[in-house]
């Protein structure tokens, strides 16, 4: 009978358990991870359930509110609030009929203000061009093309313009010749309401003069829908009640 080495029988036995201990020690760590993966989900789960059952109640808590009527104002004609309403009329000294004998307007600074050229109103009426001759005041004409040479002129030799609006021109710029006191309002064309002023003013002035929509609410209640002076009536009297 051979003789039995229990150190051999030791090795075999450690050498046979060594794999069987890893192999569960992988399986072990994969059903921990499951666990832990299947855990999450179960969490998730029921923070989604509880989030959408919310938000139902809250439909249907907003579909049972019954609908109510507003209700009715007790004063039909409640006073109007600061600032509602058309622009108030200023007081002026130079304004002194009803509200809509003398349509109010604002002058433009780009341009000279007649009132301050002249030393007073001088009751610009609009006068439309087809009017004109039948009001004696005649077309634009020999007056304004006689200072437009003379502006030209200047500019070519380098000079400030003949008969400024303003002191401060400048000569390398273009200028035209102005009617103070416009046509359309029934000014007349004459060397005395004529001066130079700069041609982008020029532009400018004109149409900040023509369209005044800072006074359209009370244009429209005296009776006029646009705040475009051409389209106004003829015969029209205006005011000049402030600059802007």
């Amino acid at each position: 009978m051979p003789e039995l080495n229990f150190s051999d029988v030791y090795v075999q036995r450690v050498a046979f358990v060594a794999p069987v201990g890893v192999a569960g020690f992988k399986l072990a760590l994969v059903v921990g991870l499951v666990l832990v993966l299947a855990i999450l989900a179960i969490v998730f789960a029921v923070i989604a359930f509880k989030f959408v059952d919310n938000l139902l109640e809250g439909i249907e808590a907003g579909l049972d509110e019954p609908i109510t009527k507003p209700a009715e104002d007790s004063d039909p004609d409640p006073e109007p609030e600061p600032g509602d309403g058309p622009r108030p009329l200023p007081l002026d000294p130079r304004w002194q009929k009803e509200a809509c004998d003398e349509l109010l307007i604002s002058w433009p600074i780009e341009l000279p203000n007649p009132y301050d050229v002249f030393g007073g109103p001088v009751g610009p009426i609009r006068i439309k061009s087809s009017e004109r001759d039948l009001y004696g005041l005649g077309p634009r004409g020999s007056a304004q093309r006689r200072l437009n040479n003379r502006i030209n002129e200047a500019r070519e030799a380098m000079l400030p313009p003949p008969e400024a609006c303003f002191s401060n021109s400048d000569p390398i710029e273009y200028y035209d010749a102005h009617h103070i006191h416009p046509l359309f309002l029934a000014g007349v064309d004459s060397d005395e309401n004529l001066c130079a002023v700069e041609t982008r003013r020029h532009h400018q002035g004109h149409d900040r003069l023509q369209h005044q929509p800072e006074w359209l609410d009370y244009y429209v209640q005296c009776g006029e829908e646009s705040d475009d002076l051409y389209q106004h009536e003829s015969l029209n009297t205006y005011v000049i009640v402030d600059e802007r």
